[in-house]
């Protein structure tokens, strides 16, 4: 099974961005890509995965990508009765991160920037799904709404880039090339028609 934080890039990194905003361009990222600049605890655990993998035998790659953070979602209760569980979310996110960086997440303001990542994507997406799924059933991903709900792996985008843009000043690395990804990724994730081709591959 393809590791949670390759899996919920991987629809991205063969693809080029193709979008543009008016100071940064969101079709060239930041030059040297840069991995280490938010020291952040982790998000996700590989094993709330299981038995996603495989569920089905889609027509390209994206499309298996976003079928299983659809299976993730209702797998780990986080999709009810046809809602998004914020609480839920915040919970399971909490208790990952709780356990993987115990003491990282005592000594800076990360339960705070969690949870408000929570909040703030769930609304961002779930108030532009239709839009996004009409971009995403768009090339280069090519996804069918009809087979696969973009909204899930949207909204843990979403919450990866949030983070990585509000990382504390005690887990953020200062240089020009962090600050650099910083902007664009800031820049781009506002703007909804550009949101689906950030590639944060090489953030994470």
């Amino acid at each position: 099974m393809i590791k949670s934080t390759q899996l919920l890039f991987i629809l991205l990194i063969f693809y080029p961005l193709n979008s543009e905003s008016s100071e940064v361009s969101c079709k060239n990222e930041p030059k040297p890509a840069y991995s280490d600049c938010c020291n952040r605890p982790r998000l996700l655990d590989n094993r709330d995965f299981n038995g996603c993998d495989r569920i089905k035998i889609y027509r390209n790659q994206a499309t298996s990508v976003c079928a299983e953070y659809e299976c993730f979602f209702i797998k780990n209760g986080l999709y009810l009765n046809s809602t998004i569980q914020i609480e839920a979310i915040q919970n399971y996110i909490s208790r990952v991160a709780m356990t993987d960086s115990n003491r990282l997440m005592e000594t800076s303001d990360w339960k705070n920037i969690l949870m408000k990542s929570v909040e703030n994507c769930v609304e961002k997406i779930t108030v532009s799904e239709d839009v996004l799924r009409e971009l995403y059933n768009e090339a280069p991903f090519e996804i069918n709404p009809y087979e696969c709900d973009v909204t899930f792996i949207s909204i843990m985008n979403c919450i990866y880039y949030d983070v990585f843009v509000n990382c504390p000043s005690d887990a953020w690395e200062k240089s020009l090339a962090c600050e650099a990804w910083k902007e664009f990724i800031s820049t781009c994730m506002d703007d909804i028609e550009t949101f689906p081709f950030i590639n944060m591959n090489k953030l994470f």
